[in-house]
């Protein structure tokens, strides 16, 4: 036997050993990181992590939008730096792009009093951080059907309405033809 198969036998050797290696080592890295995705405790240390990581984020933003140092922002400061590349920029990576300022403002502005304090900043923030969500949807969906109910209820209503207002027209002038019929007039 040559030389030659011999080095090719020890190659062949060493590259079953490496793929052997390789395979034992895949399979103990996939086992330790869907044991630590299944820990509990882990999880929730890390989703509060990350919501810290971003209050903070959203935070140093709002001090940044806000131009007078009052704890608040108008429409007016919002609208400033919406036209900054950096600040559009962040809320794209937050996913909360929008058309124009004014929109992304009423989005955040809560109460709806034209102004945003720190405290609405960041829960909006949070709350519209990202795709929607199934519970977001269901709950859109609920709101949608309470208000066709609403809506329903008020043309039911209206109709009413007109009916009896028509019925109470054609009573009154049944009343004024049965009054001139009979001689007497109506003074107006």
């Amino acid at each position: 036997v040559g030389d030659i198969w011999i080095w090719l036998f020890y190659l062949y050797i060493a590259f079953i050993s490496f793929a052997v290696l390789n395979v034992m080592t895949g399979v103990f890295c996939h086992s330790a990181i869907k044991a630590a995705e299944r820990d509990h405790e882990m999880v929730i240390h890390s989703l509060l992590q990350t919501k810290k990581d971003f209050k903070e984020l959203v935070s140093n933003l709002f001090f940044r939008i806000d131009d007078l140092g009052l704890g608040m922002i108008t429409i007016s400061e919002f609208e400033k730096h919406f036209n900054d590349e950096a600040v559009r920029a962040f809320f794209e990576s937050l996913e909360m792009g929008a058309a124009d300022a004014w929109t992304l403002f009423a989005s955040l502005d809560a109460d709806g009093d034209n102004v945003i304090s720190l405290k609405d900043f960041t829960e909006r923030c949070i709350q519209l951080h990202g795709p929607a969500r199934s519970v977001d949807l269901f709950a859109l969906g609920q709101q949608n059907a309470k208000l066709r109910d609403q809506l329903k209820h008020i043309e039911e209503m209206q109709y009413s309405l007109e009916r009896y207002v028509k019925r109470k027209a054609q009573d009154a002038l049944q009343t004024v033809m049965d009054s001139q019929d009979h001689g007497t007039h109506c003074l107006v």
